[in-house]
């Protein structure tokens, strides 16, 4: 029997969002992730909280002030997630080959 073990690096919020609004143009879905993730800042540093609040404020996402407000949030989450959360993460998993 071989014992493999394989890691992987798992995609960060950062890769989530520029996946799905870049390579998938669903602004959308990466407005919706950005609220998500803006959520569980928000209660701890203010610009968060101003973010969240704008996002979640606004009906029409595809206007351009709406569209602008996406790429300021989303800029904002780039710089405070590399400052914060600089570590990647990784998952790991193994098996028994016969």
């Amino acid at each position: 029997m071989v014992h493999f073990f394989k890691c992987f690096r798992k995609p960060s919020i950062i890769d989530t969002i520029k996946t799905v609004y870049i390579e998938h143009e669903d602004i959308d879905e990466s407005t919706r992730l950005m609220i998500d993730y803006l959520e569980t800042k928000k209660n701890k540093h203010p610009v968060a909280n101003m973010h969240y609040d704008t996002l979640t404020s606004q009906s029409a996402i595809k206007t351009p002030s709406m569209v602008l407000e996406h790429d300021c949030a989303y800029e904002w989450i780039v710089k405070y997630h590399s400052k914060t959360e600089s570590k990647p993460s990784f998952s790991c998993f193994s098996w028994l080959y016969p």
